[in-house]
């Protein structure tokens, strides 16, 4: 099971593995409301939806009842990295941070061994890697979604967007479709809520 430090409002009981800030940013409820007023009509009556990352479910009871819908939660016993059913659709306010089993990540093929998170991680026990998760949920995303997902992201994230793995989230069939800009005062400032769609032409384009 992967530990994840969520971004929504959860009801989390031992904070001894991420720092003393714990990292939790509450989606403000107006905030909430305005992002999916956007995201519910680009969702088709029928289409499956999954909240990843449910928190006190902030998203979750947003999405409309003609849609079937799902969630994910660690404190539920639900982890999104072992969640292995297909769905249309995800939205959600991913973490900043996650916890992962270094064989794990090995198996994933990827390597964020530079994360300079890491080197600001405390009590990370023998065996576990700490990360921007960022990329690993966007990763694991696209394995499980058939049309599409939206994640509200901050300003310090678009600098994983490389060239090389946009272009093959690209061969994947997946690109960046929509980005809606927000101001959000109770937080920092300026956040993004980021369309990923499969089989769609990509908003972003990159010399080669």
């Amino acid at each position: 099971m992967t530990n994840i430090v969520s971004s929504n409002m959860g009801k989390y009981k031992d904070f001894s593995l991420i720092d003393k800030n714990k990292e939790i940013m509450f989606t403000p409820e107006d905030t909430a409301r305005e992002i999916m007023d956007w995201v519910n009509p680009q969702i088709s009556e029928g289409d499956s939806v999954l909240e990843p990352f449910k928190g006190d479910g902030v998203f979750y009871d947003k999405i409309l009842d003609c849609n079937p819908k799902s969630y994910c939660e660690i404190d539920d016993g639900i982890d999104f990295f072992d969640y292995d059913k297909k769905v249309d659709w995800v939205i959600s306010n991913p973490p900043f941070r996650v916890m992962i089993k270094k064989d794990r990540l090995l198996e994933s093929g990827l390597n964020y061994r530079n994360t300079k998170t890491r080197k600001r991680a405390v009590n990370i026990p023998a065996g576990w890697v700490r990360l921007n998760s960022f990329i690993p949920i966007v990763d694991r995303t696209m394995e499980i979604c058939n049309k599409g997902f939206f994640y509200l992201i901050n300003h310090k994230l678009w600098s994983s967007l490389t060239v090389k793995r946009l272009k093959t989230w690209k061969e994947k069939g997946w690109s960046i479709s929509r980005i809606k800009q927000m101001e959000i005062k109770k937080w920092y400032g300026r956040y993004y809520v980021v369309k990923f769609e499969r089989n769609s032409k990509s908003l972003i384009e990159w010399l080669e």
